[in-house]
């Protein structure tokens, strides 16, 4: 096959072998025909559309959702698709993370009492036992952590300007790009922007050096050995203290500093857990901003195909078409519903789908959803209830949800649950836009000439058609199906394969391919115009009317056989 697009031509072979491999071909600058680079076949690269009557006749059927497929194809909705797998992820990404964090918060109330009654106890002990000593003490012990800290700071820095340093640099430029003689300018002005940078890099790995000099000055400064020296005494104080506390019969001499210590590592530990908690805060805002951003790319998808569907169907006399976010079809939505709780058998049917006798839906949550006058809110109200097992469920269904809720991504894998759209079509009885009726009120001919309408009035791609002329009556055919054939012509390639010769003549075709079945397979017995005898002979042969009703045909067309 050969498929001329943008200008391009390319060709697919391949053979009908176990293997069915297709090889790729390009014509070289020689018009040679060669192996492409590229072996992908896609439908982006070799856009084709292929329908046959079965396939019109089961959208227009229980198959909908194959009809959506077409329809998000032809409106590029792919990407708005990505955009909101992207979203979700990014949201569950977030809330794994909040229970994360949360985990870590867990024991923030228990560190807080004990640091209370620490602090009590310490309290006393100054009270009773030369206070002023153990508060220069505990004073001294906050001053030096703040210092040593400051300092493990200032000792880093300088190796930090290094990893700048080693990061500023330029991209080379590819080998090939620029020529030396002609690009002389060009080259010129690269090397002052070099020379910038490395001027750039020489300045601050001055500065790192001179930094790592400061640094160790800082360490030997007069000043910080007269605070040394301070603190030095406090320390001294303390252990004083604590041996006449020992002499003088304390039950437990060393309970003072175990104290200290405990109150230090909870308050470095309450202290990690404040930054924790404000990073909680924090997180907890942008997942609700994440969350409004994953709603509205669902949104943007059900938009995307509203409008495709306005925009192609405006003014269309056959059929129109409704995008219906979330869907109206309970048995649709239970079956989304049964692969999110991963039940995709009959259990639980009363709370997820209820059937009468008949074998009609009566309730449960698809029910629920796909009845309600505010579908988003039902959905909302049916994913509350799931992630909090509400009473209203049966108590095997209540089971089966807190086993699954036992994981806690379930229930932020439910919060990104939303049921496919789905496509309410009418069909117009008359075939002129008046009267409009449910599709699934219509004949099977019906039926498939609206959705045959609708597949004809929109693309530009290469067409191939089945036997559309299957399940309709000859006025449908005529109608529809020529009237459409003749208008894609204009901005498409069509391909046909029918039983039915008045598309042939009718529809003006180009070049007609007539087959048979001869030695065992199906062979093409003749091929070329309208305008060749033996083509005209073999429409005639197959034509209701023969010869001479294709004579009419082709006067009307302002011919003489």
């Amino acid at each position: 096959m050969e498929l001329m697009r943008e200008g391009q031509l390319s060709r697919l072979r391949w053979q009908n072998s176990g293997l069915s491999q297709i090889i790729v071909e390009e014509k070289d600058a020689n018009g040679t025909w060669c192996k492409s680079g590229s072996q992908a076949v896609t439908p982006e690269r070799f856009p084709i559309r292929l329908f046959s009557q079965g396939q019109i006749a089961a959208m227009a059927g229980e198959s909908r959702q194959a009809l959506l497929s077409v329809i998000d194809e032809a409106a590029q909705v792919g990407k708005l698709k990505r955009e909101f797998e992207e979203e979700k992820r990014s949201f569950l990404t977030q809330r794994a993370r909040l229970r994360e964090l949360e985990g870590k918060l867990a024991d923030r109330h228990e560190v807080e009492r004990r640091l209370h009654e620490v602090v009590k106890k310490l309290d006393a002990f100054a009270q009773a036992h030369h206070a002023e000593v153990l508060k220069a003490h505990a004073h001294a012990q906050n001053q030096r952590r703040e210092v040593e800290q400051l300092l493990e700071q200032m000792r880093a820095l300088p190796g930090r300007i290094e990893e700048v340093v080693q990061d500023l640099i330029l991209d080379d430029w590819p080998s090939g790009v620029f020529d030396d003689a002609s690009d002389a300018d060009v080259l010129k002005w690269r090397k002052k922007a070099d020379d910038a940078v490395r001027q750039a890099r020489q300045a601050l790995k001055q500065a790192s050096c001179a930094l790592a000099e400061s640094a160790r000055l800082f360490e030997q400064d007069p000043l910080l050995a007269a605070w040394r020296k301070r603190t030095d005494k406090a320390r001294a104080d303390f252990d004083a203290l604590q041996q006449a506390l020992a002499a003088q019969g304390v039950n437990d001499p060393q309970a003072f500093g175990q104290l200290v210590q405990e109150r230090q590592y909870l308050e470095a530990k309450l202290k990690r857990l404040d930054q924790i908690k404000a990073e909680r805060d924090t997180l907890e805002e942008a997942i609700a901003t994440q969350w409004q951003k994953v709603v509205k790319a669902r949104e943007a998808i059900t938009s995307a195909r509203a409008e495709f569907v306005k925009k192609i169907l405006d003014g269309n006399p056959y059929v129109r078409i409704e995008v219906v976010p979330f869907g109206f079809d309970a048995r649709v939505i239970e079956r989304s519903l049964r692969e999110l709780l991963e039940a995709t058998d009959d259990r639980f049917e009363n709370d997820i789908l209820a059937m009468d006798a008949a074998g009609n839906p009566t309730g449960g949550l698809a029910f629920e959803i796909a009845h309600a006058d505010d579908r988003k809110a039902a959905l909302d109200s049916s994913k509350k209830q799931l992630q909090t097992i509400a009473d209203a469920f049966g108590g095997h269904f209540k089971n089966y949800l807190k086993k699954k809720l036992e994981r806690p991504e379930f229930a932020d894998r439910i919060q990104c649950w939303f049921p496919e759209d789905d496509l309410r079509i009418e069909y117009s009885r008359r075939a002129d836009g008046t009267d409009w009726a449910a599709l699934t009120q219509g004949s099977q001919g019906q039926r498939s000439a609206a959705l045959l309408a609708f597949l004809l009035a929109f693309g530009e791609e290469p067409l191939v058609l089945d036997q559309p002329e299957d399940d309709l009556d000859n006025h449908l055919i005529y109608d529809l199906i020529v009237r459409q054939i003749r208008e894609n012509k204009l901005r498409r390639q069509l391909v046909i394969v029918t039983h039915n010769p008045n598309i042939v003549v009718n529809g003006d075709a180009e070049l007609v391919h007539v087959l048979d079945f001869r030695g065992g397979q199906c062979r093409v017995v003749e091929r070329g115009a309208l305008q060749e005898n033996p083509v005209r002979e073999e429409v005639c042969r197959v034509m209701e009317g023969g010869r001479e009703a294709f004579e009419r045909r082709w006067k009307r067309l302002g011919r003489r056989v």
